[in-house]
């Protein structure tokens, strides 16, 4: 992905400055290789390589049109799911019923000390 970036010193030089990305691992140019030209044509013509797909074929909406859309599912469901296990269930996991209520004795008996709020549930605080 090559950027260009032209600016004018004194009004008669011209800087031109180009950046390119690399893919993991690539193999950069080195220097002398960019001073002679031979590493300017390798990352150009790496450049125009076809890229790999960067987007999922599940993406749907505006974001299915960025980069080059897959052609095999991002993900595949193994067999064994459908088999769950009972401790695992939704209906076997249940919470206790929070507290609702709260005395006044059990409100300053907490709140004895330097406590500026005792919550014994989302339901029941108190604040002295």
């Amino acid at each position: 992905m090559p950027g260009t970036t032209t600016a004018t010193a004194d009004g008669s030089n011209q800087l031109t400055a180009r950046t390119f990305m690399l893919a993991p691992g690539a193999a950069a140019p080195s220097l002398d290789e960019l001073k002679t030209g031979a590493g300017m044509t390798r990352l150009v013509t790496a450049d125009m390589q076809e890229d790999a797909p960067t987007t999922p074929m599940e993406v749907v909406g505006p974001a299915a049109s960025y980069g080059k859309q897959a052609s095999t599912p991002a993900a595949v469901a193994s067999g064994q799911q459908s088999a769950a296990l009972p401790f695992l269930a939704p209906e076997a996991l249940s919470y206790p019923e929070p507290a609702r209520a709260m005395t006044l004795d059990e409100c300053k008996r907490n709140m004895a000390g330097a406590s500026q709020v005792y919550i014994k549930s989302r339901f029941a605080v108190c604040r002295g």
